[in-house]
Protein backbone atom coordinates (compact mmCIF):
# COMPACT_ATOMS: atom_id res chain seq x y z
CA UNK A 1 0.00 0.00 0.00
CA UNK A 2 1.20 3.52 -1.06
CA UNK A 3 2.22 6.25 1.75
CA UNK A 4 -0.95 8.11 0.86
CA UNK A 5 -3.35 5.55 1.46
CA UNK A 6 -1.73 4.58 5.00
CA UNK A 7 -2.48 7.92 5.74
CA UNK A 8 -5.69 8.34 4.60
CA UNK A 9 -6.61 4.64 6.92
CA UNK A 10 -5.17 6.61 9.69
CA UNK A 11 -6.76 9.55 9.65
CA UNK A 12 -10.26 7.81 8.59
CA UNK A 13 -10.43 5.17 11.67
CA UNK A 14 -11.04 6.95 14.56
CA UNK A 15 -13.92 9.04 12.38
CA UNK A 16 -15.18 5.85 11.67
CA UNK A 17 -15.04 3.83 14.92
CA UNK A 18 -16.99 7.12 16.53
CA UNK A 19 -20.09 6.68 14.34
CA UNK A 20 -19.91 2.65 14.34
CA UNK A 21 -23.67 1.71 15.57
CA UNK A 22 -23.55 -0.32 18.69
CA UNK A 23 -26.23 -2.69 16.96
CA UNK A 24 -25.18 -6.20 15.28
CA UNK A 25 -27.53 -7.07 11.66
CA UNK A 26 -27.11 -10.83 12.91
CA UNK A 27 -30.86 -11.81 14.73
CA UNK A 28 -33.46 -14.17 13.70
CA UNK A 29 -35.30 -14.08 10.36
CA UNK A 30 -38.85 -13.37 9.62
CA UNK A 31 -40.23 -16.08 7.74
CA UNK A 32 -42.21 -14.92 5.21
CA UNK A 33 -41.84 -16.40 2.11
CA UNK A 34 -41.30 -20.23 1.70
CA UNK A 35 -39.03 -21.66 -1.40
CA UNK A 36 -41.58 -24.05 -3.35
CA UNK A 37 -39.88 -27.70 -3.46
CA UNK A 38 -40.93 -29.80 -6.26
CA UNK A 39 -42.62 -33.29 -5.16
CA UNK A 40 -38.92 -34.49 -6.42
CA UNK A 41 -36.51 -32.96 -3.71
CA UNK A 42 -35.83 -34.53 -0.40
CA UNK A 43 -34.40 -32.96 2.40
CA UNK A 44 -31.69 -34.67 4.77
CA UNK A 45 -33.46 -33.00 8.27
CA UNK A 46 -37.16 -31.35 8.37
CA UNK A 47 -38.05 -29.83 11.43
CA UNK A 48 -40.62 -26.44 12.45
CA UNK A 49 -37.85 -23.83 13.21
CA UNK A 50 -34.46 -23.61 12.42
CA UNK A 51 -33.33 -24.49 16.12
CA UNK A 52 -34.80 -27.82 15.69
CA UNK A 53 -33.01 -29.25 12.60
CA UNK A 54 -29.88 -30.64 14.43
CA UNK A 55 -29.34 -32.66 17.48
CA UNK A 56 -26.89 -30.18 18.55
CA UNK A 57 -27.02 -26.63 18.26
CA UNK A 58 -25.03 -24.63 15.53
CA UNK A 59 -21.94 -22.83 17.00
CA UNK A 60 -22.54 -20.07 15.06
CA UNK A 61 -25.76 -19.14 13.59
CA UNK A 62 -27.27 -16.12 11.77
CA UNK A 63 -30.27 -14.89 9.15
CA UNK A 64 -29.08 -14.49 5.22
CA UNK A 65 -32.62 -13.57 4.37
CA UNK A 66 -36.49 -14.06 5.16
CA UNK A 67 -35.94 -17.82 4.70
CA UNK A 68 -32.37 -18.70 4.73
CA UNK A 69 -29.93 -19.16 7.87
CA UNK A 70 -26.16 -20.20 7.82
CA UNK A 71 -25.16 -22.51 10.73
CA UNK A 72 -21.50 -23.38 11.52
CA UNK A 73 -20.24 -26.30 14.06
CA UNK A 74 -16.66 -25.87 15.05
CA UNK A 75 -14.92 -29.10 16.78
CA UNK A 76 -12.64 -29.16 19.51
CA UNK A 77 -9.06 -29.10 18.83
CA UNK A 78 -7.84 -32.70 17.89
CA UNK A 79 -4.00 -34.43 18.78
CA UNK A 80 -2.76 -33.27 15.63
CA UNK A 81 -3.64 -29.53 16.78
CA UNK A 82 -6.95 -29.22 13.64
CA UNK A 83 -10.18 -28.87 14.53
CA UNK A 84 -13.55 -29.56 11.67
CA UNK A 85 -15.64 -26.60 10.31
CA UNK A 86 -19.40 -28.16 9.39
CA UNK A 87 -21.30 -25.58 7.16
CA UNK A 88 -24.88 -25.64 6.53
CA UNK A 89 -27.58 -23.50 4.99
CA UNK A 90 -31.61 -24.42 6.68
CA UNK A 91 -34.20 -22.90 4.42
CA UNK A 92 -37.52 -22.23 4.73
CA UNK A 93 -38.79 -24.73 2.37
CA UNK A 94 -42.74 -25.28 1.34
CA UNK A 95 -43.83 -28.89 -0.13
CA UNK A 96 -47.29 -29.98 -0.49
CA UNK A 97 -48.63 -26.83 0.92
CA UNK A 98 -47.10 -26.74 4.45
CA UNK A 99 -44.01 -24.79 5.31
CA UNK A 100 -41.34 -26.04 7.00
CA UNK A 101 -37.49 -25.47 7.59
CA UNK A 102 -35.20 -28.04 5.97
CA UNK A 103 -31.49 -29.15 5.36
CA UNK A 104 -31.16 -29.97 1.91
CA UNK A 105 -29.94 -33.39 0.78
CA UNK A 106 -27.56 -33.76 -1.96
CA UNK A 107 -29.05 -35.79 -4.84
CA UNK A 108 -28.54 -39.36 -6.18
CA UNK A 109 -25.79 -39.99 -8.43
CA UNK A 110 -28.39 -41.53 -10.75
CA UNK A 111 -30.25 -37.96 -11.27
CA UNK A 112 -29.60 -36.03 -14.63
CA UNK A 113 -28.88 -32.15 -14.66
CA UNK A 114 -31.92 -31.72 -15.84
CA UNK A 115 -34.21 -33.37 -12.90
CA UNK A 116 -36.57 -31.45 -10.56
CA UNK A 117 -34.22 -32.38 -7.60
CA UNK A 118 -30.35 -31.21 -9.39
CA UNK A 119 -32.25 -27.82 -10.55
CA UNK A 120 -34.01 -27.13 -7.12
CA UNK A 121 -30.31 -26.99 -6.00
CA UNK A 122 -28.45 -24.47 -7.88
CA UNK A 123 -26.89 -21.93 -6.08
CA UNK A 124 -28.01 -23.29 -2.68
CA UNK A 125 -25.75 -24.88 0.33
CA UNK A 126 -25.28 -28.23 1.29
CA UNK A 127 -23.79 -29.75 4.49
CA UNK A 128 -20.27 -29.42 3.58
CA UNK A 129 -16.61 -29.37 5.88
CA UNK A 130 -13.01 -27.96 5.98
CA UNK A 131 -10.34 -28.13 8.11
CA UNK A 132 -8.78 -25.32 10.21
CA UNK A 133 -5.77 -25.26 9.50
CA UNK A 134 -4.58 -27.34 6.47
CA UNK A 135 -7.31 -26.66 3.88
CA UNK A 136 -6.80 -25.63 0.54
CA UNK A 137 -8.54 -23.40 -2.37
CA UNK A 138 -8.54 -25.44 -4.62
CA UNK A 139 -10.99 -24.25 -7.82
CA UNK A 140 -13.60 -22.13 -6.59
CA UNK A 141 -16.10 -24.69 -5.88
CA UNK A 142 -14.99 -26.77 -2.35
CA UNK A 143 -14.95 -24.79 1.08
CA UNK A 144 -12.33 -24.21 2.41
CA UNK A 145 -10.58 -21.97 6.10
CA UNK A 146 -7.67 -20.31 6.80
CA UNK A 147 -6.09 -18.15 9.09
CA UNK A 148 -5.92 -14.54 8.33
CA UNK A 149 -4.12 -13.32 11.43
CA UNK A 150 -3.93 -14.24 14.98
CA UNK A 151 -2.81 -11.97 17.88
CA UNK A 152 -0.55 -12.27 20.90
CA UNK A 153 -2.80 -13.27 22.97
CA UNK A 154 -4.40 -16.21 21.04
CA UNK A 155 -7.05 -15.00 19.49
CA UNK A 156 -7.35 -15.03 15.78
CA UNK A 157 -9.44 -14.90 12.72
CA UNK A 158 -10.09 -17.30 10.29
CA UNK A 159 -11.94 -16.78 7.21
CA UNK A 160 -14.03 -19.35 5.28
CA UNK A 161 -15.31 -19.66 1.83
CA UNK A 162 -18.32 -21.87 1.16
CA UNK A 163 -19.40 -22.09 -2.77
CA UNK A 164 -23.33 -23.34 -3.59
CA UNK A 165 -24.18 -26.27 -5.51
CA UNK A 166 -24.15 -26.87 -9.26
CA UNK A 167 -22.74 -23.13 -11.43
CA UNK A 168 -21.49 -23.71 -15.32
CA UNK A 169 -18.09 -22.09 -13.74
CA UNK A 170 -17.03 -20.61 -9.98
CA UNK A 171 -18.34 -17.21 -10.67
CA UNK A 172 -22.15 -18.57 -11.70
CA UNK A 173 -22.06 -19.84 -7.85
CA UNK A 174 -23.61 -18.39 -4.94
CA UNK A 175 -20.32 -18.60 -3.17
CA UNK A 176 -20.54 -17.08 0.50
CA UNK A 177 -17.09 -15.64 1.96
CA UNK A 178 -16.91 -14.61 5.80
CA UNK A 179 -14.29 -14.04 8.72
CA UNK A 180 -14.78 -15.79 12.16
CA UNK A 181 -13.39 -14.35 15.25
CA UNK A 182 -12.01 -16.91 18.31
CA UNK A 183 -11.77 -15.24 21.52
CA UNK A 184 -9.14 -18.08 22.25
CA UNK A 185 -8.21 -21.26 21.72
CA UNK A 186 -11.50 -23.59 22.06
CA UNK A 187 -13.74 -20.73 22.52
CA UNK A 188 -16.91 -20.36 20.96
CA UNK A 189 -16.63 -18.58 17.13
CA UNK A 190 -17.60 -15.23 16.48
CA UNK A 191 -18.91 -13.67 13.14
CA UNK A 192 -16.94 -11.03 12.38
CA UNK A 193 -18.04 -9.71 8.60
CA UNK A 194 -21.08 -10.37 7.00
CA UNK A 195 -20.02 -11.24 3.43
CA UNK A 196 -16.45 -10.70 1.95
CA UNK A 197 -15.41 -10.23 -1.61
CA UNK A 198 -13.29 -12.94 -2.98
CA UNK A 199 -10.81 -14.36 -5.51
CA UNK A 200 -12.45 -15.19 -8.50
CA UNK A 201 -11.31 -15.13 -12.73
CA UNK A 202 -13.30 -16.11 -15.50
CA UNK A 203 -13.36 -15.59 -19.46
CA UNK A 204 -16.34 -14.12 -21.28
CA UNK A 205 -14.75 -14.92 -25.00
CA UNK A 206 -11.19 -13.92 -25.45
CA UNK A 207 -11.48 -11.69 -22.29
CA UNK A 208 -10.46 -12.81 -19.02
CA UNK A 209 -11.56 -10.99 -15.26
CA UNK A 210 -9.95 -11.84 -12.48
CA UNK A 211 -10.99 -10.19 -9.09
CA UNK A 212 -8.62 -10.62 -5.71
CA UNK A 213 -8.53 -9.53 -2.62
CA UNK A 214 -6.53 -9.92 0.41
CA UNK A 215 -6.96 -8.68 4.39
CA UNK A 216 -5.42 -7.07 7.16
CA UNK A 217 -5.99 -7.39 10.95
CA UNK A 218 -5.08 -4.41 13.23
CA UNK A 219 -5.82 -6.06 16.37
CA UNK A 220 -6.95 -3.81 19.23
CA UNK A 221 -6.38 -4.20 23.32
CA UNK A 222 -8.43 -7.57 24.85
CA UNK A 223 -10.77 -5.38 26.80
CA UNK A 224 -11.63 -2.90 23.31
CA UNK A 225 -15.16 -2.91 22.66
CA UNK A 226 -14.31 -3.99 19.05
CA UNK A 227 -11.10 -6.64 18.60
CA UNK A 228 -9.72 -5.45 15.04
CA UNK A 229 -10.37 -3.37 12.51
CA UNK A 230 -10.05 -4.67 9.14
CA UNK A 231 -8.18 -3.51 5.79
CA UNK A 232 -9.04 -4.64 2.55
CA UNK A 233 -7.25 -4.40 -0.68
CA UNK A 234 -9.67 -5.57 -3.61
CA UNK A 235 -8.40 -5.39 -7.29
CA UNK A 236 -10.24 -6.15 -10.84
CA UNK A 237 -8.01 -7.04 -13.49
CA UNK A 238 -9.39 -6.89 -16.96
CA UNK A 239 -6.99 -8.34 -19.83
CA UNK A 240 -7.38 -10.20 -23.16
CA UNK A 241 -6.09 -13.40 -24.13
CA UNK A 242 -3.60 -11.90 -26.53
CA UNK A 243 -0.95 -10.43 -24.76
CA UNK A 244 -0.89 -7.46 -27.33
CA UNK A 245 -4.03 -6.74 -26.59
CA UNK A 246 -4.85 -3.77 -23.51
CA UNK A 247 -5.42 -4.76 -20.18
CA UNK A 248 -5.73 -2.51 -16.32
CA UNK A 249 -6.02 -3.10 -13.14
CA UNK A 250 -7.89 -1.25 -10.94
CA UNK A 251 -7.29 -1.01 -6.71
CA UNK A 252 -9.83 -0.07 -3.82
CA UNK A 253 -8.55 0.22 -0.72
CA UNK A 254 -11.25 -0.13 2.43
CA UNK A 255 -11.23 0.36 5.96
CA UNK A 256 -13.71 -2.07 8.09
CA UNK A 257 -14.27 -1.13 11.83
CA UNK A 258 -17.00 -0.66 14.08
CA UNK A 259 -18.39 -3.74 16.15
CA UNK A 260 -18.39 -7.36 14.96
CA UNK A 261 -19.91 -8.20 12.61
CA UNK A 262 -17.67 -5.83 10.50
CA UNK A 263 -19.07 -4.33 7.36
CA UNK A 264 -21.88 -1.85 8.46
CA UNK A 265 -19.23 1.07 9.11
CA UNK A 266 -17.54 0.93 5.47
CA UNK A 267 -15.44 2.57 4.00
CA UNK A 268 -13.87 2.84 0.51
CA UNK A 269 -10.90 4.92 -1.63
CA UNK A 270 -11.21 6.49 -4.70
CA UNK A 271 -10.53 3.63 -7.15
CA UNK A 272 -6.96 3.90 -8.67
CA UNK A 273 -4.17 2.08 -10.65
CA UNK A 274 -0.61 1.68 -10.26
CA UNK A 275 1.67 2.59 -13.55
CA UNK A 276 3.80 -0.53 -14.68
CA UNK A 277 6.98 1.90 -16.09
CA UNK A 278 4.49 1.51 -19.82
CA UNK A 279 1.22 3.23 -18.67
CA UNK A 280 0.51 6.71 -19.79
CA UNK A 281 -2.67 8.17 -19.14
CA UNK A 282 -3.42 7.37 -23.34
CA UNK A 283 -2.89 3.97 -22.76
CA UNK A 284 -4.37 3.13 -19.92
CA UNK A 285 -7.97 5.85 -22.07
CA UNK A 286 -7.51 2.72 -24.34
CA UNK A 287 -7.91 -0.24 -22.03
CA UNK A 288 -10.83 1.49 -20.50
CA UNK A 289 -12.23 2.20 -23.66
CA UNK A 290 -11.68 -1.41 -25.21
CA UNK A 291 -13.43 -3.28 -21.97
CA UNK A 292 -16.07 -0.65 -21.44
CA UNK A 293 -17.06 1.34 -24.28
CA UNK A 294 -16.27 -0.36 -28.01
CA UNK A 295 -14.52 -4.02 -27.35
CA UNK A 296 -14.75 -4.76 -31.17
CA UNK A 297 -13.64 -1.26 -32.62
CA UNK A 298 -11.76 0.40 -30.22
CA UNK A 299 -8.27 1.43 -30.95
CA UNK A 300 -5.85 -0.96 -30.79
CA UNK A 301 -1.63 -0.43 -29.36
CA UNK A 302 -0.24 0.67 -32.49
CA UNK A 303 -3.04 2.38 -34.34
CA UNK A 304 -2.68 6.17 -35.42
CA UNK A 305 -6.21 7.74 -34.30
CA UNK A 306 -8.01 7.07 -30.98
CA UNK A 307 -11.63 6.23 -30.89
CA UNK A 308 -14.27 8.71 -29.76
CA UNK A 309 -14.70 6.59 -26.44
CA UNK A 310 -10.93 6.77 -26.38
CA UNK A 311 -10.68 10.55 -26.18
CA UNK A 312 -13.39 10.81 -23.79
CA UNK A 313 -11.55 8.08 -21.35
CA UNK A 314 -8.54 10.38 -21.35
CA UNK A 315 -10.40 13.63 -20.91
CA UNK A 316 -12.04 12.03 -17.98
CA UNK A 317 -8.63 10.40 -16.56
CA UNK A 318 -6.69 14.09 -17.21
CA UNK A 319 -9.46 15.94 -15.11
CA UNK A 320 -8.48 13.84 -12.08
CA UNK A 321 -4.89 13.54 -13.04
CA UNK A 322 -4.02 17.28 -14.21
CA UNK A 323 -0.21 16.68 -13.57
CA UNK A 324 0.43 13.71 -16.27
CA UNK A 325 0.86 15.18 -19.60
CA UNK A 326 -1.37 12.54 -21.51
CA UNK A 327 1.18 11.21 -23.99
CA UNK A 328 3.87 10.96 -20.74
CA UNK A 329 5.27 7.52 -19.60
CA UNK A 330 4.68 7.53 -15.95
CA UNK A 331 7.33 5.96 -13.74
CA UNK A 332 6.42 2.44 -12.24
CA UNK A 333 4.72 2.12 -9.52
CA UNK A 334 3.14 5.60 -10.08
CA UNK A 335 -0.75 5.79 -8.60
CA UNK A 336 -2.97 7.16 -11.02
CA UNK A 337 -6.23 8.02 -9.98
CA UNK A 338 -9.50 6.63 -11.75
CA UNK A 339 -13.15 8.04 -12.10
CA UNK A 340 -15.79 5.59 -11.02
CA UNK A 341 -15.98 3.02 -13.82
CA UNK A 342 -19.62 2.32 -13.97
CA UNK A 343 -20.88 6.17 -13.97
CA UNK A 344 -17.98 6.83 -16.23
CA UNK A 345 -19.10 3.89 -18.68
CA UNK A 346 -22.46 4.89 -19.00
CA UNK A 347 -21.55 8.63 -19.45
CA UNK A 348 -19.61 8.02 -22.02
CA UNK A 349 -21.60 5.60 -24.02
CA UNK A 350 -24.11 8.68 -23.80
CA UNK A 351 -22.04 11.45 -24.74
CA UNK A 352 -21.18 9.07 -28.15
CA UNK A 353 -24.60 8.84 -28.67
CA UNK A 354 -25.42 12.55 -28.11
CA UNK A 355 -22.01 14.52 -28.47
CA UNK A 356 -21.91 17.49 -26.05
CA UNK A 357 -25.03 16.39 -24.10
CA UNK A 358 -23.71 14.44 -21.53
CA UNK A 359 -19.85 15.24 -21.73
CA UNK A 360 -18.80 15.55 -17.66
CA UNK A 361 -21.14 13.88 -16.43
CA UNK A 362 -19.34 11.15 -15.00
CA UNK A 363 -17.60 13.76 -12.70
CA UNK A 364 -20.91 15.19 -11.40
CA UNK A 365 -22.24 11.26 -10.51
Amino acid sequence: MSGSVNVWLSLLFPILCAAAAAESPVGSPTATKPLHAPPGVRFSRVAPTWEELSDAAPDLSWADDSNSRFMIWVSDIDESGCRTMTFDRAYLIEQGGAPFWALLSPPDPSESFQSSWRQFLIDKHLRSRATLPGSSRPDGRSTWAEFVSRSEDGRSVVRVFYPSEFGARPDQLDSRSWLIFFSGEGSRPELATIDLPDNQGYHVGSELSTRAATFEVVWHDAGAAAPFHLIAHESLTRAESWESEPNYTAYTDSLWSGPLPLGKVRSDSDPYAIADGRTSLSSLARSHAHFHNNQAACEQENTAQPTPEAELWQLELSKINPSFPADCVLDQGTRISLPPLDTTSRAIRAEVRSPGVHRGEANRK
